[in-house]
């Protein structure tokens, strides 16, 4: 029972750094558990480093919550 509740709220936080990557223009193509998977060309200038800052950001309800954000880009999809 823990699990599912511990899971669900992890979902909840994962949907506002969603809704905040696709409101900056980012294409997500898929999610996978803690992972969104965006679809954006190299030549965009787009760097890891916006992309983090967004992924971190957490909705009002859960203000204060330590979250932090690790991404990397390849050509294709596969798990680091």
């Amino acid at each position: 029972m823990t699990e599912n509740i511990v899971q669900t709220i992890a979902r909840d936080i994962l949907t506002h750094p969603m809704h905040t990557l696709e409101q900056a223009g980012y294409k997500i193509v898929m999610h996978v558990h803690d992972e969104v998977v965006i679809d954006h060309p190299k030549s965009s200038g787009v760097t890891v480093d916006e992309l983090c800052e967004l992924m971190a950001t957490v909705s009002e309800w859960a203000a204060g919550l330590p979250l932090d954000a690790d991404v990397f880009e390849c050509s294709y999809y596969r798990k680091d």
